[in-house]
């Protein structure tokens, strides 16, 4: 603790005359909970079951090992291994979530912990417990849009695919073409290394009722700063819910994404509405298909910023009822919240807890919750109507 040196042997002969040293453990016995079939922060359909895989230093038989599981939202639950089975020393096993455990759509971390279910010293515990964090993608009906007014990029109702974990989508309040207001951008002017590296916003999975027409419309806002810094954007579809993608259905390079002729003035912010220009793509192509996933992704030129708003897709009715949507969310703000009270656009009940699932405050049918009690750091708030999450930030 900076106070000084230790004398190790004038140490070990003051306490050898007090305690009488123990032998130390020679026990190896360890359960390792390593991994999960499916990466953290990948997104996911239709998931009602996934594969543990850990790893134990002798066989043993399965019964004489315990499962533990839970999501933030759920209470947890416990199974043991089927009697009569044995694992080995590097093995799996399957939990079911389709009883007594629901997946959410959007952001999931679930906890796994294994342990001896029988009264057995272990090596090592710290190693028993793993967490992931996924995305489900959820299931919607058309006409969808998605504004970015309510919420961050990653609170919103769209994944964000960064595969390189570096610079990806992020929010910015700027002057929309609906005036000063969220939207989502990718600031591809300090994205460093340039090397074309693929960001996207990916849509939920959209059931279709047989539509004559598809069509995705969305806000762009976009400056060429350097001739030969070739970024990129495409949007992309799905069928399948993320296992294959399409050909690019819209795809343009800087020239072409540019909205402006106004001098250049460093890294490019959207100054008024004549910054910004509505795209349409259409679709109708996919209209046959049960489903369909739509991504907006870029590619890293290093040139310029780019900004993307008011995303709609919508079928052969318009986007009629798009408002009556955007009405109907849920909101809840401010988010970060500094003032130890946080608001609701209208009365819930639910409950707050921290990342791990620890309870700390519910609520009945209320519009403000009192919050200052929490410390800072990230929380989860549940909607318990709805049985939605969202992720809040006290500061």
């Amino acid at each position: 603790y900076g106070m000084g040196m230790i004398d190790a042997m004038a140490a070990y002969n003051y306490l050898s005359g007090i305690y009488t040293p123990s032998t130390p453990s020679t026990n190896t016995f360890d359960l390792h909970c390593s991994g999960f079939n499916i990466m953290p922060y990948q997104s996911v359909c239709d998931l009602t079951k996934i594969t543990v895989y850990f790893s134990n230093s002798i066989i043993l038989p399965s019964g004489d090992v315990m499962f533990e599981y839970s999501f933030a939202h759920d209470n947890g639950e416990f199974f043991t291994g089927t009697t009569g089975l044995t694992y080995q020393k590097n093995d799996s096993v399957e939990i079911d979530f389709s009883i007594n455990v629901t997946v959410q759509p959007g952001w999931n971390t679930l906890r796994v912990k294994i342990r001896p279910s029988i009264n057995t010293f272990e090596s090592d515990t710290i190693n028993n417990v793993r967490y992931l964090k996924f995305w489900v993608n959820g299931e919607e009906d058309l006409p969808y849009s998605e504004n970015f007014d309510t919420s961050h990029v990653f609170e919103s109702s769209m994944f964000v695919g960064n595969l390189d974990e570096a610079t990806t989508w992020d929010t910015m309040t700027v002057e929309s073409k609906n005036g000063l207001s969220n939207v989502a951008t990718m600031q591809l002017a300090r994205y460093s290394p340039r090397k074309y590296q693929h960001d996207y916003l990916q849509t939920p999975n959209f059931i279709l009722n047989s539509p004559s027409k598809i069509t995705l419309s969305f806000d762009l806002s976009y400056q060429v700063k350097f001739n030969g810094f070739k970024d990129s954007l495409m949007v992309v579809v799905s069928t399948d819910c993320g296992e294959t993608w399409s050909s690019p259905v819209y795809a343009k390079g800087p020239d072409s994404l540019s909205t402006t002729s106004k001098p250049l003035n460093g890294d490019w912010i959207p100054q008024d509405s004549n910054d910004w220009r509505t795209e349409t793509v259409d679709l109708s192509q996919f209209k046959n298909n049960a489903n369909i996933m739509v991504r907006l992704e870029t590619a890293n030129g290093k040139g310029n910023n780019l900004y993307i708003d008011n995303i709609n897709i919508f079928n052969e009715t318009g986007p009629n009822g798009m408002e009556d949507n955007l009405a109907n969310k849920f909101v809840m703000y401010p988010n970060p919240v500094t003032n130890g009270t946080l608001y609701f656009n209208e009365p819930i009940s639910g409950s707050i807890h921290t990342i791990s699932g620890v309870q700390l405050i519910t609520f009945a049918q209320q519009s403000e919750v009192n919050v200052s009690k929490l410390t800072k750091g990230v929380y989860l708030v549940t909607n318990a109507q709805t049985n939605q999450v969202y992720k809040l930030v006290v500061q």
